[in-house]
């Protein structure tokens, strides 16, 4: 607006001082001037037009920035945790086999320790141990004790520790070290020899002495690698030299 009024300003002088300028020229500079004039007033609305969408951007702008700060967090993303028990193979029936009795408890405390929801009471598990008894085991259980309400059957654990002394006749220790001073390793590779005596010398509760004593069951040719070497202080040494040995047995 004010370049538009300039303009005519301009207008007004040359029309004052130059007297002498004939009509011709005069009207083609008011022509000029008057276009100019236009063009200025268009530009001034345009540029009215660019401040008042400005204006509109700021104030939408401050009130977005607003509306940010007063909401709330979102809340952290977690998975959903599924609750459905593991599903595992149903344990097998204990017949009173002596040798059947520890498997079977250790089956059994997975299902506990795995769905605890359906293990709650010291009932229901016991209750499922009964219902996987058969043989002698499930006759012991319900004549001798279950029909009568006896204090064995009113927790797992005590209901446990009587299968053990009813059924499990020889101690893990004891069997572990009859079979240390019998095992050999035949026609098998050293590997699995060597697994299997780990396994009893660890049931078996023998200090390092007693075990490398007892670790003379190696085929004859795996020994007479072993004869040469010193004499270890503990069993992994004698253990590792043997699997070095990579020659199985004819």
């Amino acid at each position: 607006m004010e370049r538009m009024n300039e303009a005519m300003k301009s207008l007004k002088l040359i029309e004052c001082y130059s007297p002498k300028m004939d009509s011709a020229d005069a009207n083609t500079i008011k022509t000029a001037l008057d276009t100019q004039a236009y063009r200025l007033k268009h530009h001034d609305a345009q540029l009215s037009n660019i401040a008042a969408g400005v204006k509109q951007l700021t104030d939408s702008q401050a009130d977005l920035q607003a509306s940010v700060a007063t909401k709330p967090p979102p809340a952290p993303f977690s998975l959903p945790v599924s609750s459905a028990p593991v599903r595992l193979a149903s344990p097998p029936k204990f017949s009173g086999e002596s040798g059947e009795c520890r498997p079977f408890l250790i089956q059994c405390d997975l299902h506990f320790s795995m769905d605890p929801n359906a293990f709650a009471s010291e009932q229901a598990r016991v209750a499922f141990m009964v219902s996987h008894m058969t043989g002698r085991a499930a006759a012991w259980v319900t004549t001798a004790e279950w029909s009568r309400g006896a204090q064995v059957c009113q927790t797992a654990q005590d209901f446990s520790q009587a299968l053990l002394r009813v059924f499990d006749q020889t101690s893990p220790a004891r069997k572990a070290s009859s079979a240390l001073l019998k095992i050999q390793q035949g026609c098998r590779r050293v590997v699995d020899y060597v697994l299997e005596f780990r396994t009893l010398a660890a049931d078996s509760g023998w200090n390092e002495t007693s075990t490398i004593s007892a670790f003379i069951g190696l085929a004859e040719e795996v020994k007479d690698f072993l004869a040469p070497l010193d004499i270890p202080k503990g069993l992994r040494k004698p253990s590792r030299n043997s699997l070095s040995h990579r020659q199985s047995p004819p």
